[in-house]
């Protein structure tokens, strides 16, 4: 029997099981782990969603049979390929306050001028007890130079959300000590073959051979990595232990408006 495959941005759904696709992205670990929490959570996505920073809306993949509307935020870009349905900055949201059950904001506040304030105007749209799912970036390299400003420490994400009026209800770690050196080891050899292969008038990012090695050994450390995280996601609270509170790639969080 053929199976039914639909994608939305750097993810797609195949037989309804919804994966990253290593041929559109090649942070597939990273890719996982926020896709696997946002499974988890994914009956908080009702109602109506407000989308921050939705790029190619990938998400879209999970919420859209579960929203009664929608609205997507982005900045255009020329050189990138979004689906929004209004052009806005996190900082001013166009939008009258509690008007969302839920804003849905993923690897967007370290490219934004004022997280502070984006967290500020999050809360001034969603409606009381509404409920923001957020994931921010700690220990992780530069990404889309040069609009990449900030990294978010695990008491620097509690205390914006305090801070903003919101009440953290779960946060989970991107993994932590060795899946950090895994990472890095990962992108300095990627890198590395980026340069020798342009040096040969060779772009790695176009060639489907050089993504599908980069995404061997990142499946392969998923592999391993997936049974421990799949028991954190089952914790409520805040999972992080005190290492992972250290050395992380990032967090996952669910907040509500209090």
């Amino acid at each position: 029997m053929k199976s039914l495959s639909q994608g939305k941005g750097f993810l797609r759904k195949t037989d309804g099981r919804v994966c990253y696709d290593w041929r559109k992205g090649s942070s597939l670990l990273s890719g996982n782990l926020i896709l696997k929490f946002l499974e988890r959570h994914r009956d908080r996505l009702r109602g109506a969603l407000l989308d921050v920073g939705c790029g190619e809306r990938p998400y879209g993949i999970l919420y859209d049979s579960l929203v009664t509307s929608y609205h997507a935020i982005d900045i255009p870009q020329p050189s990138r390929k979004i689906e929004i349905t209004v052009a806005a900055v996190c900082e001013s949201l166009p939008f009258l306050e509690a008007r969302f059950d839920v804003v849905l904001c993923t690897e967007v506040l370290m490219h934004v001028d004022e997280p502070r304030r984006a967290l500020q105007e999050i809360w001034r749209v969603l409606k009381p007890n509404g409920t923001l799912v957020l994931t921010t970036t700690f220990l992780y390299p530069t990404n889309e130079f040069p609009r990449d400003h900030w990294r978010f420490n695990h008491r620097g994400n509690r205390l914006m959300l305090t801070q903003a009026g919101f009440a953290v209800e779960n946060m989970v770690a991107k993994a932590g000590f060795f899946s950090l050196v895994f990472v890095f080891i990962f992108i300095a050899a990627f890198t590395a073959l980026r340069i020798c292969l342009k040096a040969f008038g060779r772009n790695a990012e176009e060639m489907i051979s050089v993504r599908l090695l980069a995404s061997i050994p990142q499946k392969l450390w998923w592999w391993f990595l997936s049974p421990s995280y799949s028991r954190k996601l089952k914790t409520a609270g805040d999972s992080c232990s005190r290492y992972e509170q250290i050395f992380s790639m990032g967090y996952c969080m669910v907040a509500r408006k209090t």
